[in-house]
């Protein structure tokens, strides 16, 4: 069953609630939205918030408590649009599955911890973070992925991942971000180019065939960024080219070369 069920928009405006089901804890056939609240959803045998459309996160009075937590044995908070949250604390835990998934997904100045099978997944689009902190850990898949494009805009970025890529897209860009990343690769851009323009980004890849960076394009690094990637067979590795401008990067590859395209 679900603990709070709408089969039109559902609107949660203040207070404090707590929804427990054995399907999904909050569900809406079209919107949630989650405004200046506490918020504790949990899915017994599935999921902990659950859209039709979008979910909409966010807090209009500044003063007001933003905090939301759901889990799911499959997936905390999963959409079939969007996700955007901005501002206050978000918890995500999804055991099978995704801790958080929609088509795009946008966080800013959030603090958002996801612990799943999956971390944090756009699934038809971008994964846009702004601001905040952001710490993402995946037992068998990717901390942070889309199907598109993952950026980074300020803030502080924690993705690790066991036994998959911690940060995986088709292009990654990040600017004046603290970025740490570890997985068999640490930050992977498999089509399309990786950028990092200022701030601290430190990647590492542990697999046999790891590498710190990755991109099928180009790799550039500028405006004094301090990078350090390590990985066991490239410490940073470009199929294209590589252009480190005004910066300080420090590349180690274990078993092989440090920096190569």
């Amino acid at each position: 069953g679900y603990g709070l069920y709408a089969a039109a928009a559902l609107t949660i405006d203040g207070g404090t609630v707590e929804a427990t089901g054995g399907n999904i804890g909050v569900y809406s056939a079209t919107s949630i939205t989650i405004d200046g609240c506490s918020v504790e959803a949990t899915g017994t045998n599935n999921i902990g918030i659950s859209s039709g459309g979008a979910v909409l996160i966010k807090k209009t009075v500044e003063s007001a408590t933003l905090s939301v937590t759901a889990t799911g044995k499959n997936k905390g908070i999963d959409a079939t649009d969007d996700v955007t949250v901005t501002g206050g604390t978000l918890i995500a835990n999804g055991t099978d599955a995704e801790a958080l998934t929609a088509k795009t997904i946008s966080l800013t100045s959030v603090t958002v911890t996801a612990d799943g099978a999956n971390g944090i997944y756009a699934s038809n689009s971008n994964l846009e973070i702004s601001d905040g902190s952001v710490t993402a850990t995946a037992s068998s898949g990717t901390g942070l992925s889309a199907s598109n494009g993952i950026t980074v805009n300020g803030g502080e970025v924690n993705a690790t991942s066991t036994s998959n890529d911690a940060i995986n897209a088709k292009t990654v860009s990040l600017t004046d971000a603290i970025v740490t990343a570890e997985g068999v690769n640490g930050i992977y851009a498999g089509d399309g180019d990786l950028s990092i323009s200022g701030g601290n980004v430190d990647a590492t890849g542990t697999g046999d065939e790891g590498r710190g960076l990755y991109a099928s394009g180009l790799i550039d690094i500028s405006d004094e960024s301090l990078v350090t990637a390590f990985g066991n067979l490239y410490g940073i590795y470009s199929q294209s080219n590589i252009t480190i401008d005004g910066c300080t990067v420090e590349a180690t590859g274990t078993n092989n070369i440090g920096i190569s395209s």
